[in-house]
């Protein structure tokens, strides 16, 4: 029986993955975790030639664009830009978004776009790590107001703001509590970027 030497990831490969990873905007350890989704390694040199051609076939998709155009991708995008302003998530990004919900769902983009079933996993394990991680208090329906409120109110407990029901000094304009989301979520992430004083 004759054995085949396997090939051994190239530098101009591993210059490539580093490369459209930057392109995307991808940071290091996003990029680790489409390479482990990939391929089950994390260190692009531990990679063969082959899966090094699958790594960055990947990484152009996403450096495309990250296509999250079906039926639930809005809701699962609007989660991440949440997760981002509430200092949980550092890059924002929909590559990073879908590495993440592949990490963390083993559901692939192409999948959850379409499915419910799956769609509903990859939305309820974002909304859980937000709880978790930020202390967001989901409201029980899906409300895309209340659902908004309920992250400002996270944000307000996060910066050690007083927490006012958002019920009452809110308006029901989308439009309005998304500008206070972001301004909010622009007011944590400075706040976390400094160092602690003690």
């Amino acid at each position: 029986m004759t054995r085949f030497a396997v090939a051994k990831v190239s530098a101009p490969q591993i210059a490539m993955i580093h490369l459209l990873a930057k392109q995307a905007g991808i940071d290091d350890d996003c990029r680790r975790d489409v390479m482990e989704a990939v391929c089950g390694k994390r260190s692009a040199r531990d990679l063969t030639a082959i899966e090094a051609v699958n790594v960055i076939d990947r990484l152009k998709g996403a450096s495309k664009s990250a296509d999250i155009d079906g039926p639930y991708g809005k809701k699962i995008r609007a989660l991440w830009i949440s997760a981002w302003n509430l200092g949980v998530v550092h890059n924002r990004t929909d590559a990073a978004m879908l590495a993440f919900v592949e990490r963390q769902t083993g559901i692939e983009r192409t999948r959850w776009l379409r499915a419910a079933k799956d769609a509903r996993k990859a939305v309820e394990a974002l909304k859980q790590w937000l709880a978790r991680e930020a202390g967001v208090k989901w409201p029980a329906g899906d409300d895309p107001i209340a659902v908004r409120r309920a992250v400002i109110e996270a944000q307000q407990r996060l910066l050690g703001l007083p927490v006012m029901p958002a019920t009452e000094l809110l308006p029901d304009d989308a439009v309005y509590l998304d500008q206070k989301i972001s301004l909010l979520g622009r007011q944590l992430r400075k706040a976390l970027a400094k160092p602690a004083r003690y």
